[in-house]
């Protein structure tokens, strides 16, 4: 009589494997949206195979939305202004030689190409480095593009602000 298999993330339904990735890659993550507790995602979940990589890395870059870098625009994405890049991690179906290559860049500019939700801090202040045609050709994939404009003189006082603009 053969043995019954045993249960792996594979096995289950692919509507719960989607739950699962939600739960493991939503930054903030869905249960914990009320609650303070710790706030991570856990990308680690795209190299246990390939199938789960093509199942899971859509919910990373297609559902988050990701912080574009003031100057270097679609670059260097992050989940939160302070968090380091987001760097595409090799796929299990690369060979050992590609590998070095799929974390030197390549594999990591795919991945930027995935991201559909952008937020980008535009500081009215200073004259940005980049173009209106950098800006199209960054976002030209994006499905939604959050800006949020600041200046950083808000909280000066308003006589300082004016003797500046008599010394200019």
């Amino acid at each position: 009589m053969p043995q019954p298999s045993q249960p792996s993330l594979l096995t289950i339904p692919l509507e719960l494997r989607m739950l699962i990735y939600k739960e493991l890659l939503i930054y903030p993550p869905l249960a914990r949206q009320a609650q303070r507790q710790s706030r991570s995602i856990h990308p680690a979940i795209l190299v246990v195979c390939v199938q789960t990589h093509d199942e899971a890395a859509p919910v990373l870059y297609g559902e988050n939305v990701f912080h574009a870098h003031p100057a270097a625009l679609t670059a260097q994405p992050r989940l939160e202004p302070w968090f380091p890049p987001v760097v595409e991690l090799p796929s299990l179906s690369s060979s050992s030689s590609s590998s070095s290559t799929a974390s030197s860049g390549s594999s990591t500019l795919a991945a930027y190409t995935r991201i559909r939700r952008w937020k980008v801090q535009v500081n009215l202040d200073f004259a940005p480095d980049y173009t209106r045609d950098d800006v199209t050709a960054a976002f030209a994939g994006a499905g939604e593009l959050e800006l949020a404009v600041c200046r950083g003189f808000s909280a000066v006082r308003y006589k300082y602000l004016t003797s500046l603009s008599r010394e200019l």
